[in-house]
């Protein structure tokens, strides 16, 4: 992995902080993950297609101010899953 020996070449495993700055990046990432994989779960019972999740997508980029998908927090993600099901139960 290059990326790994150019840090330890930069210096970075000089102390503890890396590897705990390390840990809570692949925390966080493993996290967003998992909410993103309620959000597909939530998109999949609610049966969107592909323009619909796109539109959805759109919606709430904007409604966050962001400009990618990718920008949103979990807290965010978590609150679109949340009015999917709602939209879900509403139209059952």
């Amino acid at each position: 992995k290059l990326g790994f020996n150019s840090d330890v070449y930069e210096g970075k495993f000089d102390d503890n902080k890396y590897v705990q700055q390390q840990r809570e990046r692949d925390s966080a990432t493993a996290e967003k993950q998992k909410v993103l994989r309620q959000l597909t779960a939530a998109c999949n019972d609610a049966k969107f297609d592909k323009k619909q999740k796109a539109r959805l997508i759109e919606e709430w980029c904007s409604h966050f101010g962001v400009v990618r998908f990718d920008d949103l927090s979990i807290k965010q993600i978590e609150e679109v899953v949340t009015e999917v099901k709602k939209q879900t139960k509403l139209g059952n």
